[in-house]
């Protein structure tokens, strides 16, 4: 089976880079980590929105 893209994580980061943040400055404004920040732009985690 042909693996899709995270339509998700890429967007985050394209949001992130858009407006010149940092994995750190986002995770920090948003209250988590950079490591965080990475495994959701990764497809590494999920996330849920009440966790913002």
């Amino acid at each position: 089976m042909k693996e899709r893209p995270n339509i998700v994580a890429q967007r985050l980061t394209e949001l992130r880079d858009s407006v010149h943040l940092s994995q750190a400055k986002l995770g920090a404004e948003l209250g988590l980590r950079q490591p965080d920040i990475y495994r959701y732009e990764n497809a590494h985690s999920l996330f849920h929105l009440t966790e913002f």
